[in-house]
């Protein structure tokens, strides 16, 4: 079996995100999984982990063994996740969500002397968020933080999160369920 190219990795990774979610639904575990593929356990953990690309025959067994189709695993390539032309012209926000990889995004255009909640429900979530444009206050757990263009924050399951800019912001934010990090 050859290793995934590194033009590969991603689509490794995000094949292995799938099939493991779909094996978790099931309540399969690894080992039950991989002999209904016809697959060793050792080979299933590398697919999940992004450290190998299945074949198209091994993927078919994987699939029909989850009761899933290749299709669907392979459904969302060619498209990004977040629409990046999707950025408001005027003050609001534009929601999306990818329910394959468990992902809400919003990216929300900030008016001058904007101050409020964010923009995505954030109960026992993960999130991430990236300034576009301009500069914010971002308030974590009652701790402040000053963002300017291209700066990033990583949230993990953050309580209470507010948001605050004097002179307008476009923010994309996304969440992501804790369980899918563990």
């Amino acid at each position: 079996m050859t290793q995934p190219s590194q033009d590969d990795s991603t689509l490794a990774e995000r094949v292995g995100l799938i099939l493991r979610s779909h094996r978790r639904a099931q309540n399969k575990t690894l080992a039950e999984a991989a002999k209904a593929a016809m697959v060793s356990t050792s080979y299933l953990s590398a697919v999940e982990t992004g450290r190998n690309l299945p074949s198209l025959q091994v993927l078919g067994r994987l699939t029909e063994s989850l009761g899933t189709s290749i299709q669907s695993v392979l459904e969302g390539e060619g498209r990004p996740l977040v629409d990046s032309d999707s950025t408001p012209t005027e003050p609001g926000v534009v929601r999306s969500t990818n329910q394959m990889f468990h992902l809400s995004t919003a990216v929300a255009r900030y008016e001058p002397g904007f101050s409020g909640e964010a923009p995505l429900d954030l109960d026992a979530k993960d999130v991430f968020l990236f300034v576009k444009e301009g500069e914010i206050d971002l308030e974590v757990d009652g701790e402040t933080y000053s963002l300017g263009p291209c700066d990033a924050a990583d949230l993990a399951q953050p309580g209470n999160v507010r948001i605050g800019t004097s002179d307008g912001a476009v923010v994309v934010w996304s969440t992501s369920p804790r369980h899918l990090h563990d």
